[in-house]
């Protein structure tokens, strides 16, 4: 029951999340205000591990944590190109068919076996993003689309995939290495397009933006993480698709505009399949 509560939170908090990129993006470097947000997460989890005197000692699951995490990047930045394109609600929703990719990367990689009663939820996650999507035509392949698109099939591999680390070294050094492995990704980039004048501009500029991302990347990962160790990883997988419900409310909401009948039907049928998640937990 932790661990599903845990993802329900992280869930909450990437949705959220997944608006609040939208503004910062329009005016400053996107690498750059990646590579800041992440500097702060990384410095907080690196303050936890150091108060609770966690030992890395594990090398092979580190590397191998180390290795997903570098490459779930590439979600990060698709999914911030994205939104240069697109509207916060159409990108989210579009990146969370990443749970479909994270539930065949659980079940034919990881090797689970996902129960016939969770293939019911799945169905319902599946029909709530469907109704979303179709509701403006979000399937027109434009440019932020297939951002979304790249970002979606990364996440859902590489994320999904951490679930192995995540168990054996436990959430806080997974969620360090991952913030650790960005901030590096993100330091070698602005090197490289010699961006390094700019770097100090977007934390003057969108500083409680940044430092809103900060908290609600670090709640989301410790989170995410914590709900890899408590139950199955395509549990929590199927979980992660109500971010996009989340999203969808909260861009609603920050842009003043209307809560539309399809969007209180698509959230009924999100609602119904944690539902059937917390009755089986509890039964």
């Amino acid at each position: 029951m932790l661990g599903l509560i845990a993802q329900l939170v992280s869930s909450f908090s990437f949705g959220i999340s997944n608006v609040v990129w939208k503004s910062p993006l329009s005016r400053s470097p996107q690498i750059v205000l990646i590579l800041w947000r992440t500097v702060i997460t990384c410095a907080l989890f690196g303050a936890i591990l150091l108060v609770t005197g966690e030992q890395f000692v594990d090398i092979k699951m580190i590397l191998l944590a180390w290795l997903l995490s570098s490459l779930s990047f590439g979600g990060l930045y698709f999914f911030t190109k994205a939104l240069k394109h697109e509207d916060a609600g159409i990108v989210s929703t579009i990146t969370s068919f990443s749970y479909l990719i994270g539930v065949l990367t659980s079940v034919f990689i990881i090797g689970e076996s996902i129960r016939l009663i969770h293939l019911f939820s799945l169905a319902f996650f599946i029909i709530s993003t469907a109704l979303l999507s179709h509701s403006k035509g979000y399937f027109k392949l434009t440019k932020g689309i297939k951002y979304a698109l790249f970002a979606a099939l990364i996440w859902g591999t590489t994320l999904t995939l951490m679930s192995i680390p995540a168990k054996e070294i436990g959430f806080l050094q997974s969620s360090f290495i991952t913030e650790l492995s960005i901030v590096i990704i993100c330091l070698s980039l602005c090197l490289k397009q010699k961006s390094s004048f700019h770097l100090m501009q977007p934390l003057v500029q969108e500083f409680r933006f940044i430092v809103t991302l900060s908290i609600l990347a670090a709640i989301g990962l410790m989170a995410m993480y914590f709900a890899f160790e408590k139950i199955e990883t395509y549990k929590v997988v199927l979980i992660s698709s109500l971010s996009h419900m989340v999203s969808i409310v909260f861009s609603r909401l920050l842009n003043d505009e209307k809560i539309t009948l399809r969007l209180i039907s698509a959230g009924l049928l999100a609602s119904f399949g944690i539902v059937i998640f917390v009755l089986d937990e509890l039964g």
